[in-house]
């Protein structure tokens, strides 16, 4: 095993010094549905993200291993190579159970309430500048201190609607409004029952909020209806038929252009049992809805706690839990393409691959960062696949390095895995 490793770094370091390496053209992107495009989710539990429209998705605040609620901002580029970045600038004191929204076409972000490290109640206000990463706080009144409440842009009144929240025993339905001009008015204390957890979405291209479920405290009734706010006054969604997501918790809840998405969680009535399915929420006509179910990955499958950031076209899903594990993954949905060879994921094909590859087969790197989805519901490393076997093996070191010699053929995709 030392020997062949010997061989293959000998090659390997021959084709990269050589001046006569052999670099063809890059291969055709494959289309695929969902990919995995990044395992290293910052370490935190009970953290919030949310998606600026564009190219980032933003992550604040949470519980690390140690019991500590930092307060600096992750943001994950989705597009190769798919990497985080972080920024520590002063701001907001670190907290769980806030709440962050994002304003449509603009840089700020807006962070609400949550609990500190000394477990009070908070309702500070904050935007964070994402252009500039700079914090700056723009209010202190306006709803009261509470944790576990929901927000969401308003894309007609350009304001973020807040619903719900508790503060220790007391639990919350009302509704607020937060607008830049003249921060936050109240806007209505009828409607959904008062609650947590909520899943409140704003749709693309959409001028209604919709909100899902959530529960009536830790150990309250978990509910699976559906309400419409109209910029004064909510509004039940009535679902046309039987089909529709039983009550759960700890799910996820986000958006595909005009559609609602539901991912996983757990049974209202036993929380041990993890669920499995998942589900788009449509509106042919308001405040009439229809329910079907969306098929995932496997691997996407059996957790709760994950994070579904509403998008305009693409679905993108963060982290979660699975039984006892942190999950630390991002996957979009749909990734129109990937390259045959990229095995490091960053955009193009090249001799790096081949290193990456050589690297983690001898257990020195890490895994290539891309699953992709196969019709036969397995997952596979689809750009590590070089000879499209459908397998990654140390087959595939063999013909990207007969590729990058000259005399092989270029690396090909699994004819079963894509669309």
């Amino acid at each position: 095993m030392i020997k062949k490793s010997c061989i293959i770094i000998s090659l390997l370091t021959l084709i990269l010094v050589s001046g006569n390496i052999h670099i063809g053209a890059n291969p055709q992107p494959v289309p695929i549905f969902w990919m995995r495009v990044n395992n290293s989710v910052p370490v935190r539990t009970d953290y919030k993200c949310v998606y600026d429209h564009n190219s980032y998705i933003y992550f604040f605040g949470g519980q690390d291993s140690l019991g500590q609620m930092p307060n600096d901002v992750y943001k994950l580029r989705i597009d190769a190579p798919y990497s985080w970045i972080r920024n520590n600038a002063p701001g907001p004191e670190g907290r769980i159970g806030h709440a962050l929204g994002h304003a449509i076409g603009s840089y700020n972000l807006i962070l609400f309430g949550g609990i500190n490290q000394a477990g009070q109640y908070l309702n500070d206000t904050w935007l964070y500048d994402s252009y500039n990463g700079i914090w700056r706080q723009v209010d202190s009144t306006g709803p009261s201190p509470r944790a576990y409440s929901s927000i969401t842009y308003n894309r007609r009144t350009q304001g973020f609607v807040l619903f719900g929240g508790m503060n220790g025993d007391s639990l919350f339905g009302d509704t607020w409004e937060w607008y830049f001009t003249s921060g936050w008015h109240f806007k209505s204390d009828n409607g959904p029952s008062p609650r947590i957890d909520a899943g409140l979405v704003t749709p693309y291209q959409s001028y209604v909020q919709i909100l899902y479920g959530g529960r009536a405290g830790f150990d309250g009734e978990v509910y699976n209806d559906i309400w419409e706010w109209w910029d004064t006054s909510w509004v039940q969604g009535q679902p046309l038929d039987s089909l529709w997501p039983t009550p759960r918790v700890n799910f996820a809840i986000g958006s595909y252009e005009g559609e609602i998405i539901i991912v996983g969680g757990q049974d209202a009535a036993n929380t041990d049992s993890i669920l499995n399915d998942s589900w788009w929420i449509t509106y042919p006509w308001f405040p009439n809805v229809r329910a079907r179910q969306w098929l995932v990955p496997e691997l996407l499958q059996g957790r709760y706690g994950a994070y579904a950031v509403p998008g305009q076209s693409r679905a993108i899903l963060l982290g979660g839990n699975k039984n006892t594990q942190n999950l630390h993954d991002v996957w979009l949905y749909p990734m129109y393409s990937y390259r045959p060879g990229d095995v490091n994921n960053n955009g193009k094909f090249n001799g790096m691959d081949l290193v990456y590859m050589v690297n983690f087969w001898k257990g020195t790197g890490p895994p290539p960062p891309c699953y992709v989805e196969c019709w036969e519901g397995q997952m596979l490393y689809g750009p590590a696949d070089a000879d499209g076997s459908c397998s990654f093996d140390g087959l595939d070191i063999t013909y990207l390095l007969n590729y990058l010699k000259g005399f092989g053929s270029a690396p090909a995709a699994c004819s079963t895995c894509g669309l």
